[in-house]
């Protein structure tokens, strides 16, 4: 998952969990998905997102 805080500015990815190596290329490629989709949560709040659910958790 992708936890991002606009208060500060800034971002910090979870730890993901092991992979394979034929894996690695479609982790990254939900990193970057993450990333995208946290642009279209409501800003102003530390949120978890999940892509695969489609949803953002406020916390």
């Amino acid at each position: 998952g992708t936890f991002f805080g606009s208060d500060d500015n800034s971002f910090s990815l979870a730890p993901a969990p092991a992979l394979d190596k034929q894996d690695a290329a479609q982790q990254q490629r939900l990193i970057v998905s993450d990333l995208l989709y946290v642009l279209r949560c409501i800003p102003g709040q530390y949120i978890s997102v999940n892509v695969q659910e489609d949803r953002c958790v406020y916390i």
